[in-house]
């Protein structure tokens, strides 16, 4: 762009010479900021194959901290509860079984505690239903589930009403970073446009 301006025999426009020099120093920060990604990636690797462990867990972060994680702890605490009862193995046995899948830390500790309470002879729906693992509805559904002596259903049922959940709040986070990326990418082609290009027409237009 420059050169067609020195080539029109005209000067830069001094705002059309900022984004020039921006997008510049951009792209050089841009290279460090990939090479630091890639020294660091390389490091991780080398880290988790000598030691057998992540440095960063991204995904056991995910789970802890986000709603859709706590969500995906609840719906794999039901399916392996579900599974657990359908073969037979007893309550205790069953949360035991559940307490190596859960990534989400107070999940996990929800999940100790109830235990220690049905051991001590408190009922299973009793025990859940205070400890508010299953909300709302599902709660309800395992109620009458383990009333029904029907808990293993009741628990997959439970499995893929969070699993529909959990798929909604997925969809919602992609949607909500659609529309950011679609205005922030054509913010800075518009003002690409207006600084670089206009100036550019009007003097093409005026020869």
């Amino acid at each position: 762009f420059m050169q067609i301006y020195y080539e029109l025999g005209s000067t830069v426009p001094s705002a059309t010479l900022i984004i020039i020099k921006a997008g510049s120093i951009v792209s050089k920060v841009l290279v460090c900021v990939m090479g630091i990604v890639f020294i660091f990636l390389i490091i991780y690797f080398i880290y988790s194959k000598l030691y057998n462990k992540k440095l960063i867990d991204i995904e056991k972060y995910f789970m802890k901290k986000t709603n859709v994680g706590k969500l995906i702890s609840k719906e794999r605490t039901a399916y392996i509860l579900s599974m657990a009862f359908s073969s037979g193995l007893e309550v205790e046995q069953s949360i035991e079984m559940a307490d190596y899948f859960i990534e989400n830390e107070e999940l996990r500790n929800t999940m100790k505690n109830c235990k220690e309470r049905i051991v001590n002879g408190e009922s299973l729906s009793e025990t859940l239903n205070e400890a508010n693992i299953f909300d709302g509805l599902n709660m309800g559904i395992l109620s009458a589930g383990i009333k029904s002596g029907k808990t293993d259903e009741a628990l997959k049922t439970i499995s893929a009403r969070y699993n529909k959940c959990t798929e909604k709040e997925l969809s919602k986070m992609i949607s909500s970073i659609e529309p950011i990326l679609v205005i922030s990418l054509s913010l800075i082609v518009g003002i690409i446009l207006i600084v670089v290009m206009m100036p550019l027409l009007g003097i093409m237009t005026s020869l």
